[in-house]
């Protein structure tokens, strides 16, 4: 098995091989747990907290910063564990889901801290209320708004016991991809908002 990859023929005979390679050590260990059968995770994929804090400068409070960093750390394993193997159903489905939730938790708090400064509590006390500012102000677009009010409405609908039908097969791809989406193009128009004026107001 080469050490480097170089073209997708070599790609296709060490996914092949590392494959059967994963497949085996599973088979050997079932549920048993063994440090000699422990995996390396591969380096490059899940970037460092410092670049998360880097580009979410304009938030105020450094504890929710941080965990802001800490929280996107966790949506590339989400994204990895999509992106470069091929778990399938309700496994699949449940990652699928806590990528959206996590979009969700992201903008709530990201809405929030951002507006605090300028608002009353009782006025940006609901996550709705927040985008609607939002959009009244001129930072983000209908557009964009409709997709925020989407995430939380998605995350909303997650709760066990409020659900009235089976998540098997009821999440995509493509909702989790959307959720992202809305949650980067909320983070560049505030950013360029902060880059334009100095604040966000």
């Amino acid at each position: 098995m080469p050490l480097k990859i170089e073209n997708d023929d070599q790609l296709r005979g060490v996914q092949y091989q590392v494959s059967e390679g994963v497949q085996a050590i599973q088979d050997y260990l079932v549920h048993r747990n063994c440090e000699d059968g422990r995996i390396k995770f591969p380096w490059g994929y899940i970037r460092r907290a410092n670049i998360h804090l880097e580009r979410y400068f304009f938030i105020s409070d450094q504890i929710l910063r941080r965990n802001f960093a800490y929280a996107l750390i966790g949506s590339d394993v989400f994204r990895w564990i999509l992106n470069r193997t091929t778990i399938k159903g309700v496994a699949r489905d449940m990652i699928i889901k806590e990528n959206i939730c996590l979009m969700a938790q992201l903008i709530e708090s990201l809405t929030y801290d951002i507006l605090r400064p300028h608002y009353s509590k009782k006025q940006i006390n609901n996550y709705k209320k927040r985008t609607n500012l939002l959009h009244e102000a001129g930072i983000i677009t209908e557009k964009l708004r409709t997709e925020l009010n989407w995430v939380w409405d998605a995350r909303q609908s997650q709760h066990l016991f409020l659900m009235e039908i089976r998540e098997h097969d009821h999440y995509d791809i493509k909702q989790s991809n959307r959720a992202v989406r809305a949650a980067s193009k909320l983070r560049d128009l505030v950013e360029a908002r902060f880059n334009e004026r100095g604040s966000l107001m």
